[in-house]
């Protein structure tokens, strides 16, 4: 199957926010995620990685079909998913899809990533409660859930994690794993659809890695971790950083108006008075990126400093979120929306 290029358009986004104060506006905004990086066929688009496809992409869309009520999306987004990403035949899906070296589009990576499967799972049973007649998709969700829980659960000094994916992540003396794939509120959903001490557990105990961990005088969590006999500590291999990866935990976090990591608040500190935030903070020596961050870093944290009481500055970052968006791509964007519509996606 191959999908023609949608091509990101960034002066329809500034247009759009333009008129964000006007009735409907929330709809525009989807109308133009959809129209600059969903596919006719139902495929989100990541132009930054050549116009690739995502497990993780796929769940985002999904849910925020969900979001704005738009079924004929969501249905489109998950037939293209089971048709091209779920041929592992264990229940998980290949993550990565797109142009082969040979010219083909197709998988190019049958490993699964959890946090794709995750949130497809969470996707399809929150569907079954958004519209009537879902009992195939909770089916659906629950059988997923399932597979994840058999295929990938991690069991570490008695707490219960996931591992980031089935291949790669325990031949490095220890266990490597994604803090941001361990969703909270998706882990608290899964308690219900069965298996509900595990998943009771693995709800428990995601907010270890996710706030009790904190590295470097910045104190924030990283990106990935490795979990050894000695203890947890940064899996410098990819980076040893605050950045892409663990900027979602603070969403994850502010819905289970949990406790934040003590860094958040140094970095809202320094957005006070420098007027930028770090894309990403180096927690093996405390540096930080000189680069300002994208527009979804700024509606994340816009959402953690109103979990924080920090009103106005929450209002000032999700305005400076909209004034950037119209340089974003595919992951800032879906960041944006999770983060500025996180208390409708995540119920």
């Amino acid at each position: 199957m191959i999908t023609a290029r949608v091509k990101i358009i960034p002066a329809i986004v500034a247009v759009l926010l333009l008129c964000g104060v006007a009735a409907g506006a929330e709809d525009r905004v989807w109308e133009m995620y959809k129209s600059t990086l969903i596919s006719p066929d139902g495929r989100v688009i990541d132009g930054s990685q050549g116009d690739i496809s995502h497990s993780e992409g796929q769940a985002f869309g999904m849910l925020f079909s969900i979001a704005f009520n738009d079924k004929e999306s969501f249905d489109r987004l998950w037939r293209w998913t089971k048709l091209n990403l779920g041929v592992r035949g264990d229940g998980l899906f290949a993550w990565q899809w797109g142009k082969r070296p040979n010219g083909d589009w197709d998988v190019m990576d049958y490993n699964n990533a959890s946090d794709g499967d995750i949130l497809i799972a969470y996707a399809l049973l929150r569907a079954s409660e958004k519209w009537p007649g879902g009992e195939a998709y909770r089916e659906e969700g629950s059988r997923i859930a399932e597979s994840i829980r058999k295929h990938l659960s991690i069991n570490w000094r008695g707490k219960a994690f996931i591992a980031p994916g089935y291949n790669g992540f325990n031949d490095r003396g220890g266990t490597v794993v994604n803090p941001s794939y361990l969703i909270s509120p998706v882990f608290k959903k899964f308690a219900k659809t069965g298996e509900n001490n595990f998943w009771e557990k693995a709800y428990k105990d995601s907010f270890f890695l996710a706030s009790e961990t904190c590295f470097g005088q910045w104190c924030l969590p990283a990106d990935w971790v490795i979990l050894t006999d000695s203890g947890s500590r940064l899996f410098n291999e990819k980076g040893g950083r605050f950045g892409y990866e663990a900027i979602r935990i603070l969403i994850y976090l502010a819905i289970e108006k949990a406790s934040m990591p003590r860094g958040v608040e140094k970095m809202l500190d320094l957005y006070d008075k420098m007027g930028y935030l770090p894309v990403w903070v180096g927690l093996n020596d405390d540096s930080i990126s000189i680069k300002d961050a994208p527009a979804g870093h700024y509606a994340v944290y816009s959402l953690a400093a109103k979990r924080l009481g920090r009103l106005h500055l929450g209002g000032r970052l999700m305005k400076a979120a909209e004034e950037k968006l119209s340089k974003s791509e595919y992951y800032s964007f879906s960041l944006y929306l999770l983060a500025k519509y996180s208390d409708e996606i995540f119920q």
